[in-house]
């Protein structure tokens, strides 16, 4: 049997008349969007942790405007949060 054939067996099976949780809408379609934004924000400041620890590894000293970097990356992500409900909908 070829795959096309098979299907994707990675997803659950679903029934005749069963939907997906969120088009049955068990919670909120904004959930989506807050999640993804979250998520990413997450990835970042981990992301930003190790880059850190590299820095100070290899004894690199970030300048003076390093101050203003939790005010660029709160704003960056209230921009996200912003552009993915108004693309959302």
């Amino acid at each position: 049997m070829e795959y096309a054939e098979q299907g994707n067996h990675n997803e659950p099976e679903q029934h005749p008349g069963q939907t997906k949780p969120c088009e049955k809408g068990v919670f909120p379609e904004e959930v989506l969007v807050d999640n993804s934004s979250i998520t990413a924000l997450m990835m970042t400041l981990l992301e930003f942790i190790v880059f850190g620890i590299f820095m100070a590894v290899f004894t690199v000293i970030p300048g003076v405007t390093i101050v203003y970097f939790p005010l660029i990356l709160f704003i960056e992500f209230i921009l996200v949060l912003g552009l993915s409900f108004a693309l959302h909908h």
